[in-house]
Formats: structure tokens, sequence, C-alpha cells
């Protein structure tokens, strides 16, 4: 068992790995606490997924909304539904701990980088370079601030490799197993790829043990998921089957194919240099790191076959790179003798792809949007948008109320009492199915009482031609915020002096439409279409 003098005796005999892991988990907490809930939505859909199971036992986005599995990895759902459950946290303080268990699973990665690196027996400048640079790479900072899954994901590749080829644990082994699967759902397709250089090695027993578990653990899930939700794979991955986000043909598969080499071509580059006007005597790669080689493959392969992602640069690709490093890290050795020489080649390239993936990676437009407070994809604007809603709710002293939106993540979070209708499909099980041909007959049975819609979201399903929506809803204006009412909502709002119409050519009125919060999020046909009618509702301030 691991107690306090371990990490101690740990941290004394690793002093300079301990002050990357220190400065590591500074770093990108300090970036966190800074962006808030300006990350990414799609890290606030797990939590609102998470604070729903924890509360109510119902896996939706809110309890009232539909159940299904909306969510991208089954243990970070079941992590932060423990934290939900534990602390029952606010808004913020949710965004804040899945932030932290971020920056946890990421420095973990770290740490048991640096282990597999020393059990190759790679040098310790070398060691601690390819630390440094995971440590403090773009797409870390961008998943720690996003407070999502990777990093858990990302532990649970190194974890497997390690348990599976540097170390005869096979209780360990079986951990590491349960814990990729659970990760994600791709990891049954990337387990087959780790396991694959234990043929090479004639090791045939330890990949069977190891195969087998592993469509045990993935046949379990599968189980569950089909008893639950009727599905064989989770929601996220029928909707990203139909447009818009296969709205990108070939070209978005090959764009994923290269952005792990694109992320990684100045360390390339450099190391051709070097070994260009230091011609190496050994061999660039020894046989026993081949097994680095196949996550890579594995990762490579599924990107070309999802396609493009709509995070950050490299994020579905995040898994690999640790592997990657370890790989650049054998080759720095190979093509240095001297101490000096291989500290020089550490520093060079280390240097070299931190700044690029600083450069590609970082979440620049978090920050500024945590300091500016402009709308973009973040909990925080979306939080503003369910706000709006909850007004109308309020005002109508309604227990509950139903919305339609593309923007999910921060309205679920933070408000439980709406039901959700996701019109990105994520969390819709008809429409992450059939597309958008639906659509018409979900307006129809929900009967939403408010719909916000905007760019792809309205123009993709050709929305305001729908016969479900035109004539039946009519546009509002709700603290700067555009949405469309239900025609018989609108009016009750009128009728108890919580609105008023006022004519949609009013001066003063469309100066204020100029300034809404969706302005930059907005195509023209949606503001054709939102003045389109000769009045429109404004609730008071």
């Amino acid at each position: 068992m691991l107690h306090k003098g371990y990490f101690l005796k740990f941290f004394a005999q690793n002093q300079a790995l301990g002050i990357i892991l220190g400065l590591q988990f500074f770093a990108l907490l300090a970036l966190s606490l800074i962006v808030g809930g300006y990350g990414w939505d799609d890290g606030a859909i797990t939590l609102a997924f998470s604070r729903s199971f924890a509360q109510s036992g119902s896996i939706a986005l809110t309890p009232i909304s539909e159940q299904v599995e909306g969510f991208s990895s089954v243990a970070w759902f079941l992590i932060n539904a423990l934290v939900a459950f534990v602390i029952k946290p606010g808004f913020f303080e949710a965004i804040l701990a899945s932030q932290i268990l971020s920056v946890c699973t990421l420095v973990a990665s770290a740490w048991l980088l640096s282990r597999i690196a020393q059990l190759m027996g790679l040098s310790n400048p070398v060691r601690y370079a390819i630390v440094t640079i995971f440590a403090f790479m773009g797409p870390s900072f961008a998943e720690a601030v996003n407070g999502m899954e990777m990093g858990l994901f990302t532990f649970a590749g190194l974890l497997t490799v390690y348990s599976v080829y540097y170390s005869d644990s096979k209780k360990l082994m079986l951990f590491a197993i349960t814990l990729l699967i659970l990760a994600r759902f791709e990891a049954c397709f990337y387990l087959v790829f780790v396991l694959f250089p234990l043929l090479m090695q004639r090791r045939l027993s330890r990949f069977s043990y190891g195969a087998a578990y592993g469509l045990l653990v993935f046949a379990i899930i599968a189980i569950a998921r089909w008893h639950l939700f009727g599905d064989i794979m989770p929601n996220t991955f029928y909707a990203k089957m139909n447009a818009p986000y296969q709205a990108f043909g070939y070209a978005a598969h090959i764009h994923a194919f290269f952005d792990l080499p694109l992320l990684f071509m100045p360390t390339a580059i450099g190391l051709l240099i070097w070994e260009l006007s230091h011609p190496a005597r050994n061999k660039i790669i020894v046989r026993r790191d081949y097994v680095l080689l196949f996550p890579i493959i594995a990762v490579m392969v599924f990107s070309f076959i999802a396609g493009k992602d709509w995070g950050y640069v490299c994020r579905i690709q995040f898994f690999a790179i640790p592997f990657a490093l370890l790989l650049t890290g054998r080759i720095i050795d190979q093509l240095t003798q001297p101490s000096q020489q291989r500290i020089i080649l550490a520093v060079l390239i280390g240097g070299l792809t931190v700044v690029n993936t600083l450069y590609v990676a970082f979440p620049y437009g978090a920050i500024q949007s945590s300091y500016s407070g402009a709308f973009d994809v973040t909990p925080n604007a979306y939080r503003e948008t369910a706000l709006a809603v909850e007004k109308i709710r309020n005002a109508l002293a309604l227990p509950h109320i139903t919305f339609m939106t593309p923007d999910v993540g921060g309205a679920a979070l933070c408000c439980p009492d709406l039901r959700i209708v996701d019109m990105a499909l994520l969390t819709n099980h008809r429409m992450a199915k059939q597309g958008y041909s639906v659509l018409g007959d979900i307006i129809a049975s929900e009967k939403p009482e408010v719909i916000e819609a905007h760019q792809i979201w309205a123009s993709l399903p050709n929305l305001y031609e729908l016969n479900e929506f035109k004539g039946k809803y009519r546009p509002a204006l709700i603290d700067n915020t555009r949405l469309y009412l239900r025609n018989d909502i609108a009016q009750t709002l009128v009728s108890r002096g919580e609105g008023k119409f006022r004519p949609s050519n009013d001066p003063q009125l469309n100066t204020v439409l100029a300034k809404h919060r969706y302005v930059e999020n907005s195509y023209p046909q949606d503001d054709e279409a939102f003045l389109s009618t000769k009045d429109i509702l404004v609730m008071k301030p």
C-alpha cells in the first residue's frame, strides 16, 4: 500500500521530477482558475449528466430531460457524479472540481510517463525534457481548463502499456484495462493495438488474457448500455455520423489523420537537422520500443475513421502524445553520445515542441473570453441563455419548462428545472440517429415553450420554414438574449404584464438588437427571421 512515506521518499530521490510535476500542477490550476466557466461547453455536458445522476438517479442533462448517453466517458461521468453526490457543488464549483480532477489526471500521466521513460533506460536529461514538454504543451492546458476526460484516458493508456510490458502484475493490468475501456468508447479499438505486440513477442497467453478480459469489460458495459438506452454505442457517436459533424467530407478525415504528425513536425525537422550534422552510430529505435508505436498507429487510424474533432487541435490524438514523446526521447538518446550534446538537443527539441503546441492548441480564446465576457461556446455563455429562459418560467410560475437549443452544457448545469431538447443532436436520441429529418416531429411532440436557434443549427434543418415552427413561435428579447416563444406563452406573458409587444421596426429596439448576446454567432437569415414579424415581445427587466 502507498503511504505518505513513499511519496516523501520518491520526491527526495526525484527532486527534479517533483519540481516539474509541482510546477505543472500549479500552472494548470492557475490557468483553470483564470478561465473558470469560460472553457469549452462540452465539458459542462458531462457535468450536467453527472449532477442529474447524483441527485435523482436519472442519466439525463437535467432530471426531467430525455434519458440518453450524451457523454463520451463513462468513467468521467461516474467520477464527477461522485463529486456531485458528496459535495453538491453549484455551477461554478462543479466546473472547478472537474478542472482540478483533470489537472490531477494530467499530473499523474506526466509521472507515469517519467516512470516508463526510466524503465526504458532514457537518460535523465531526456526523461526530464519529455516530461516537461508534456506538462507545459498547449493541449495539456486546453484539456485542464475544459475539465474533461482526455487526461484520464491518457493515464489509462499509459498504465495499460506499463502493466502489460513493464510490470508483471496481472491485477494492475486488469485494473488498467478496466479504466481504459471505461474512459472512452474507442478504447476497445485502441486496446487491440496496445496488445498486438504481445503476439509479435510470442506471448500468446498474456495476449489472450488481456484481450479476453477487455472483451468481457466491454460486453458488460454494452449490456448495461442496451438495458438503459437500447443502444450499443453512446448517443454522441451516432450524432457524429450526421451533419453537421460529418459535413466536411474526406478533407476532415485527412486533416484528423495528420493532426498528430503536424503537432510534432518541428520536432521531426529538428531531429533530422541534428542527424544530418551529427550522424548516429546506433539504431534510432531499438526493437523493444516498438510497443510504443502501436498506440500512435491506433490513434491515427481512428482519427482517419472518425474525422476532425470540434475541440482544440489534437484533442482526440492526446492519447498518443506521451508515446510519441517517449519515442522522441529514445531518438535523442541514440543521436547523442556526450552528455552535453544530449542536453543541448533535449532543450532544442523541447523548446520547438512546446512553442509549436502552445501556438496551435493553447486556450487563448478561453482566456480572452474570461476577461472580456464575450459570447462564445462556453458554459457561462449558455448559462446566461438558460437564465433568460428561467426568467420566463418564474414569471409564469411553471414548475418546469421545455427549452429547445443547441447550447446545452452550461444551460443544463445551470438550471435543473429546464427540460432540455438538444438541437445539436448529442443528447437527443432520435435526431442523433435520424438527423434533422425528424426535427419537425420532435417540435410537434415536445411542444417546447422556448426555442433558441442560430447559425448552422437553424439553417441546416431549415427551422424557420418548418410548419411546426413557422407561425407558431414568435421572437422575443429577454435580457439581451434573442429567443422564440410559443405563441400562447408570449400572449400569457403580455397579459400578466411581464412584457409587451413592440414594433420590429422600432429604431430603439433595433439599436438593442444590434448588440444582442448572439450577435457574433448568427447568420443574416437568423436576423431576417427574427425581424420578419411585425412585433417582438420584450420582457420587462
